[in-house]
This record gives structure tokens, C-alpha cells and sequence, in this order.
């Protein structure tokens, strides 16, 4: 079969010329034969007009962009984080992170997983990125969590893929030892998206606290506001919230590092927040 082979790549490329034949030592005919490079059309070209020098080859083109390829979109079904590689994180800006759960998994709003998740908020803290990363603001919903963090140091980029990662994992593992199963509990990468504007900040904010009235949950009350986030303990609404209610856990202290977190969210992007902005 070899020999099959490097006969026809002779014949590809014509044996004989004027001024001598094409030298082809055996390895590159070999090749030729097992379809591991392939002549340009160029070079193929060239040496039957005579002209031309040496055997050089190039690899084969196989596989890249060509139409028809790829997962196809699937209707009704939210497209996947692409695969690429993420954009460098500046230190100074926020980021909102979300994380979307398998089909099949029960509701994350249920007392036991958000318990676990808040043991996972509070084990981050012993971690050895606590001081450079952390988890500000967040809510849980029935499929997918929200988080608003922070990385900072000169490393911050490292910072934050090790920051998410590490909460990623460990929130896995307790809830498939919670539920007794195995296998993968995200159904995606995580999706981070950078606030590197006062108003990005607060519209996240906004956007984080009402999650639970935009899917549906009924809130009554002037002042209500989702108990599965951290609306309850966020500090900067126009006025005190009326509504309180103690779920019973101990939550991570994690005061904003970033000026935009901190301060410019409501100098610069708009005031503080209504909290009928977030029943909206």
C-alpha cells in the first residue's frame, strides 16, 4: 500500500523534466502517500510546466471555518459562552458574573442550597486569593446565580479566573454531595461581563436585585425586596428598607474595594437606588 502510494505521489508531481527529475526522499513521499501533506495547487502547477526547485511541502488544510460547521443553534435554547479567551481584567472595574445551572437540578432558591451557597460565600474568604477577590453583591434564582465581584493586584486577571473558578468547584461538589449524584452541575462556562462605567454599575446593581420579580416572583410591599440576594444588606438605597427578615446566616463582610462599587455608582451613574426600581 506504501509503495502504492509513494508511486502515485510520483506520478502527482512528474518523475520526469528537462535539467533532471524532482527529488523526493522517501520520508516526504511517505508522507505524501498517508495523505499527511499535500502540494499546492501552485507548486503542482509549476513543476509540470519544468520550472521550480526542491520538494518543499506544505501540511494539509483540515478542519478551520468552512460553512455548515460547528454546534448548530438549537431554537429556543440560549446559545453557549463561546470558547475564546477572555479579555484582560482591569483591576479597578467590577464584574458581573453569571453562572447557569444544568437542566434536570432542582431549584438553587431552595433553603438547603442557598444555605450551602452561603457556606461557600464564607469559605472563600479562607482562601488564598480572600484578599483580591471577592463576592460583593449576588442573587440566586431557580437556574443560575448573579454575582457582582471584585479582583484587584497585579495579578487581577489571574485573580478573577481563580476567584470564580474556585467558587465554580466548590459549589459543585456540595451540591452533588448534598443531592447524591455525580456529573456536572454548570451547564456553561461562566459569563463575566467588566462595569467600567458609573452607570454599568448601577444599572448591574438594579438588574441584580430585581431578578426575582422579572422571573415571576410576586413582591408585595413598597419595599420588598428579593430575601435570596444581597438586597437585604446592601446599604446605599434612598431610604431604609422598611422590610427586614433574618434568614438565620452568618454572610461574609465584603466592603466594595473599587471606587465604581464603592462610591461612583451613585456620584456619577444616577443616585442611589429606589427599591421600587428593583419590582419593576
Amino acid at each position: 500500500m506504501l509503495a502504492k502510494g509513494i508511486e502515485d505521489g510520483r506520478r502527482a508531481v512528474g518523475t520526469k523534466r528537462a535539467g533532471g527529475g524532482v527529488q523526493l526522499d522517501l520520508a516526504s513521499m511517505a508522507s505524501f502517500a498517508t495523505g499527511t501533506w499535500a502540494w499546492t495547487q501552485a507548486e503542482m502547477d509549476t513543476r509540470a510546466a519544468g520550472g521550480g526547485g526542491g520538494s518543499a511541502l506544505v501540511p494539509a488544510r483540515r478542519g478551520g471555518r468552512r460553512p455548515g460547521a460547528g454546534r448548530k443553534v438549537v431554537k429556543g435554547r440560549r446559545s453557549n459562552v463561546p470558547h475564546r479567551v477572555r479579555a484582560h481584567h482591569a483591576s479597578s472595574r467590577p464584574v458581573h458574573v453569571t453562572l447557569r445551572a444544568r437542566s434536570g437540578l432542582p431549584s438553587l432558591r431552595s433553603e438547603r442550597i442557598y444555605g450551602m451557597f452561603n457556606s461557600v460565600l464564607r469559605d472563600q474568604r479562607r482562601r488564598r486569593y480572600a484578599s483580591s477577590f471577592q463576592v460583593v453583591e449576588f442573587t440566586v434564582q431557580d437556574d443560575h446565580l448573579h454575582l457582582i465581584v471584585e479582583a484587584r493586584g497585579p495579578e487581577a486577571h489571574r485573580e478573577l479566573r481563580a476567584g470564580v473558578s474556585g467558587l465554580v468547584i466548590a459549589f459543585a461538589k456540595r451540591l452533588n454531595m448534598m443531592l447524591s449524584r455525580r456529573g456536572k452541575v454548570w451547564g456553561d462556562r461562566w459569563h463575566g461581563r467588566e462595569l467600567g462605567s458609573p452607570r454599568e454599575v448601577r444599572n448591574a446593581l438594579v438588574y441584580v436585585f430585581r431578578k426575582a420579580a422579572k422571573h415571576g416572583t410576586t413582591m408585595i410591599g413598597q419595599d420588598v425586596v428579593d430575601v435570596m440576594s444581597s438586597a437585604l444588606r446592601f446599604q446605599a438605597w434612598t431610604a431604609p428598607l422598611g422590610y427586614t427578615f433574618d434568614d438565620g446566616l452568618r454572610w461574609p463582610d465584603t466592603p466594595p474595594r473599587t471606587w465604581l462599587l464603592e462610591s461612583g455608582w451613585a456620584t456619577r451613574g444616577g443616585g442611589r437606588i429606589d427599591p421600587r426600581e428593583v419590582k419593576r
